[in-house]
């Protein structure tokens, strides 16, 4: 009869498989010896006969509870199989059935008390230590982690045994990506996301273990989990990496980096900005500097030195081009240096640079300015030309700072001002007028 039980579940015969159970309901309660001790509930579950699954729960719901040899339960094999309307079925029949008897040794024997810890079905653990959700997200089906998540979400702070592993080690072990990023967005889980295995690895160490380079970048650019943790051996998640690896370099650098925010990115954008710009005063002022406006001598005592070397404008020119020449050069040394990709020191550094890259851009303008005045012909007519540059330089150069000095300055003065709401603006005028209010009931 048991045979004959299993066999109609397999050919999905349901005429063969109702007239068994109304010939014999305890035919439900056998159990298949050949197939790690399975009930008609785990093999029904495993094919995906949705009305059988639900005609068994209906008839016998305490199978819900029944284990196999490995000691799994039919949600086990449902959290493994993706059967979503199966699972939902066994979830909300099951919290309701009985349970095994926790001393029962019969594999046909149905418990008709629950059990005195009230265990519930999604907590039930295997042989191994590993509850249907474990197996869902060893699986990676994120249909059924879902189903968990609004039915029992107590089970996932459930940990393996005896490793300790949540289920976003298991989804990292397995590089189930998708699994991973599902349950990572869930605030709730926020706080077992950060939880420690029995060797102390983060979810970081286990991916930098299997070498996932999509887990490993999604967790460092999506969660805070720390890079540079050490686990119970002293090992950071850098250390763990396989160098055989061929992305060994690229994973390496991913984890020693780590993530950048926002305003840091922005931060080491304006450090490789200002270290071209600098550069490129230098090699303006270097250039400019060692061919003079107006020429060299090219014969006689003087040979090689400025034509215009006595006058007023080519001396504020060699002055502008040194100070613009020497400030940019240092404005490169300091932005190169090492201290320069610490957060907090590049942010007093950048703006200590900026003051001198100021300065250098001042000075070439300056320098651009006297260079004009040495090479412009001295005459009546052409004067004009002098102070048009002046102007052109003084307007746009001058505007500029003018007009950074001025977002600064609001922005200076909103912090020290804050602007409030309507709300808090009315309130004083509100509590000033309830001083004057006058309780007309108690005048005669």
């Amino acid at each position: 009869m048991a045979t004959s039980i299993f066999h109609a579940i397999l050919k999905n015969d349901e005429a063969a498989f109702d007239i068994l159970v109304q010939e014999q309901p305890s035919v439900l309660e056998k159990r298949d010896k050949k197939n790690h001790g399975e009930s008609v509930l785990h093999l029904v579950t495993r094919a995906g006969h949705k009305e059988f699954a639900k005609k068994i729960i209906a008839i016998c719901p305490s199978l819900v509870y029944s284990k196999d040899d490995n000691g799994d339960t039919p949600l086990h094999v449902a959290a493994t199989n993706g059967r979503k309307i199966i699972l939902v079925q066994m979830l909300e029949f099951g919290l309701k059935s009985v349970t095994p008897g926790p001393d029962s040794d019969s594999e046909d024997e149905i418990a008709k008390e629950p059990p005195k810890d009230g265990l519930k079905l999604a907590e039930v653990k295997n042989n191994k230590g590993l509850t249907p959700i474990h197996f869902a997200a060893i699986s990676g089906i994120v249909k059924i982690l879902k189903v968990f998540c609004r039915k029992t979400p107590s089970s996932f702070n459930i940990l393996t045994i005896p490793k300790n592993q949540t289920v976003f080690h298991l989804a990292v072990i397995n590089q189930n990506i998708e699994a991973f990023e599902f349950m990572a967005k869930k605030v709730e889980l926020v706080n077992l996301l950060h939880q420690l295995d029995s060797d102390g690895n983060t979810v970081l160490h286990t991916a930098a273990s299997v070498g996932n380079t999509t887990l490993m970048k999604y967790i460092i650019n999506n969660t805070k989990v720390d890079a540079k943790a050490k686990n119970a051996d002293g090992y950071t998640a850098a250390q763990l990496l396989n160098k055989d690896n061929a992305n060994f370099p690229k994973l390496s650098t991913l984890l020693t980096s780590g993530k950048k925010t926002r305003k840091e990115e922005a931060l080491q954008t304006a450090r490789n900005t200002m270290i071209v710009v600098a550069i490129f005063i230098a090699t303006l002022a270097y250039a400019a500097g060692i061919n003079p406006p107006g020429g060299v001598y090219q014969d006689g005592d003087s040979k090689g030195t400025a034509i215009a070397g006595k006058t007023l404008a080519y001396k504020l020119f060699s002055v502008s081009s040194s100070i613009a020449l020497y400030t940019s050069i240092g404005v490169v040394i300091l932005l190169v240096s090492l201290i320069s990709f610490e957060m907090k020191p590049l942010k007093k550094l950048l703006v200590v640079t900026y003051t001198m890259m100021s300065v250098a851009m001042v000075a070439m303008s300056a320098s651009f300015v006297s260079a004009g005045w040495v090479i412009v012909p001295h005459f009546d007519r052409t004067t004009w030309l002098l102070y048009t540059t002046i102007g052109i330089a003084a307007v746009m150069v001058g505007g500029a700072y003018v007009y950074l000095c001025s977002k600064l300055a609001i922005i200076i003065f909103r912090k020290i001002y804050p602007e409030r709401t309507p709300d808090e603006e009315a309130a004083p005028r509100n509590a000033m007028a309830s001083t004057h209010v006058v309780d007309i009931s108690n005048i005669n």
